[in-house]
């Protein structure tokens, strides 16, 4: 069954045939967890973990995958099975893992990071409003100078637009302290 098959099934009412051909991934993850130091029974929680994960951002309207399956499980796999390690003061030595498989999961969890920060980005964007959105987009997105951002949006000076760049500017970080304060109380 193709990726997108699975996630189109995954964000059914039903997703039980969706989930029972995730559990084909397993001996893959299962593998990753035993090279790290990990048993069987931290193999199936972090893998477990990280079907849940992915069924949970599958829920979400706007989740788009950026890479296979399996590297996502993979990913967060890991990522699970390293942070109990830490909690519980495991030794991690890096010869446990070969180099190149850790530099593809974590330049694959940079890719992810970055999708889902420039979502956070365009959403907080749109919820400020036209006038503080089309100010901010011209001069972070588009590198428009304060004259020219004064010439396009109708300000009457550089100051007028400096004044509205500020006043939007905070209103962003308010906002995004508040999505950030929302999403982490949501996950925790």
């Amino acid at each position: 069954m193709t990726d997108s098959k699975l996630l189109a099934l995954l964000k059914t009412a039903q997703p039980q045939t969706a989930l029972n051909q995730l559990y084909n991934e397993f001996p893959a993850i299962r593998s990753l967890v035993l090279k790290e130091g990990g048993d069987e029974e931290d193999a199936k929680d972090a893998f477990q973990e990280s079907v849940w994960v992915l069924y949970q951002n599958c829920q979400k309207p706007d989740f788009q995958l950026s890479a296979s399956i399996r590297t996502y499980l993979s990913a967060v796999s890991l990522n699970q099975w390293r942070k109990k390690k830490r909690n519980t003061k495991k030794e991690i030595t890096k010869d446990e893992f070969p180099e190149r498989e850790d530099r593809q999961v974590a330049a694959e969890e940079t890719r992810e990071q970055e999708a889902e920060m420039e979502l956070l980005a365009e959403k907080i964007l749109d919820s400020l409003g036209e006038p503080c959105s089309k100010v901010l987009k011209a001069y972070y997105y588009l590198k428009l100078s304060m004259r020219e951002i004064a010439e396009n949006l109708g300000y009457g000076s550089e100051n007028s637009a400096k004044t509205q760049k500020y006043k939007c500017l905070e209103r962003a970080k308010n906002l995004a302290k508040t999505l950030f304060k929302h999403s982490y109380s949501v996950l925790f």
